[in-house]
C-alpha cells in the first residue's frame, strides 16, 4: 500500500496501517539499497526498535482500531527513522 493512501485519508483501520507500513518498509529499503527488514508488532513497545538482524519493532495495533493520520505520520516517522 502506497504511503499516499494511507495519508489521503482522515483515519484508517488497523490491518490497513500494519501493511501499508509494512510495504513503505520495504520500499524504503529497496531505495536505500538496504537489507530486506521485517516489521513486528509487539503491545509491549511505546516507541521503535530494530536490532541487528533487521528486525523492526513497532506497537502493535488492532485490526478494527481507527487510526488517525497523525499517528499514520508518527509510523513512518519511525521506520525511517529506524533505517537511517
Amino acid at each position: 500500500m502506497n504511503p499516499n493512501i494511507l495519508l489521503n485519508r482522515p483515519a484508517i483501520r488497523g490491518h490497513e496501517l500494519r501493511n501499508g507500513i509494512e510495504a513503505f518498509a520495504h520500499h524504503i529499503c529497496s531505495g536505500l539499497k538496504l537489507h530486506p527488514v521485517s516489521i513486528e508488532w509487539h503491545p509491549g513497545v511505546s516507541t521503535a526498535a530494530i536490532n541487528r538482524h533487521g528486525r523492526v519493532f513497532l506497537s502493535a495495533v488492532r485490526d478494527d482500531a481507527l487510526i488517525r493520520r497523525a499517528d499514520v505520520l508518527k509510523y513512518l516517522g519511525f521506520v525511517v527513522h529506524e533505517l537511517l
